[in-house]
């Protein structure tokens, strides 16, 4: 038996209709980085996605004009690192724009295979070289091979609702 809710449904959806929608997902907050032109670069994403475990891959969706997506492409490797519960102030720094300087400064980073960098401490962290790039709309979706994986059996940091949760919180409400 099928139940239609067509009556509540927006005729088309909107922009507007989307992003509130879409708060009310659960997401994981990662930090996505790549070394390029002689100095590491990242930003906050909450776009994390497993594309296949027989060649291990990872899929992230980034605003296509924004500064990492183009050192991404150019560089041919990105780390994808997991925060935790305790990192918030890293998501937020990584957040902003590049006008308040390079986060990397401010926090500790190391290096993997490919010489991208990850945050220190991080839940996990995916080591990728850029194997395929798809332009949407306003964003770029970029697939890359995980050449080596950090496990840190920590509780993630989530983000719902507009804000940064920790898991359990999440998980209540």
């Amino acid at each position: 038996m099928s139940v239609s809710n067509i009556e509540h449904a927006s005729p088309r959806a909107t922009s507007d209709d989307f992003k509130e929608a879409m708060s009310r997902v659960s997401y994981s907050v990662s930090v996505v980085s790549t070394y390029f032109s002689g100095r590491p670069y990242g930003k906050t994403i909450n776009t994390l996605t497993p594309v296949s475990a027989e060649d291990p891959s990872v899929l992230i969706s980034l605003f296509r004009k924004s500064e990492i997506t183009h050192n991404i492409i150019e560089s041919g490797t990105f780390c994808v690192s997991v925060l935790g519960e305790a990192q918030k102030c890293i998501a937020e720094n990584f957040a902003r724009s590049s006008d308040h300087g390079n986060p990397f400064d401010r926090f500790e980073w190391g290096t993997l295979a490919t010489g991208a960098p990850y945050v220190y401490g991080a839940v996990a962290c995916f080591d990728c070289t850029l194997v395929e790039t798809l332009h949407h709309a306003s964003h770029t979706i970029i697939i890359g091979r995980i050449n080596a994986i950090l496990d840190n059996s920590r509780q993630p940091l989530l983000h719902h609702r507009r804000a940064y949760r920790p898991c359990a919180e999440t998980i209540i409400q």
